[in-house]
């Protein structure tokens, strides 16, 4: 009776052991998935704030620059004649 026992004992802690194991590897896989996906939304967030500073700034400069550029254009025109 008591071999019996024995290997009753080992079969459930065996199988608690692999349950753990499991449980341990699922959450692990979760956990991995949750920071891919924060990660990816965190660069896409940073992509998107660049471009949009990006063409902030780009804009602003060609406001800031376009007078110029017309200035130019009327003085070679005014050159010209």
């Amino acid at each position: 009776m008591l071999p019996l026992f024995c290997c009753l004992v080992v079969v459930v802690v065996g199988g608690a052991v692999v349950v753990a194991v499991v449980v341990v590897v699922v959450v692990l896989l979760v956990v991995e998935v949750i920071v891919i996906v924060v990660v990816a939304v965190v660069v896409v967030a940073a992509a998107a704030a660049a471009t949009t500073t990006d063409s902030r700034i780009s804009s602003q400069q060609s406001l800031l620059f376009s007078p110029m550029k017309n200035s130019n254009h009327i003085n070679q025109k005014i050159i010209s004649v």
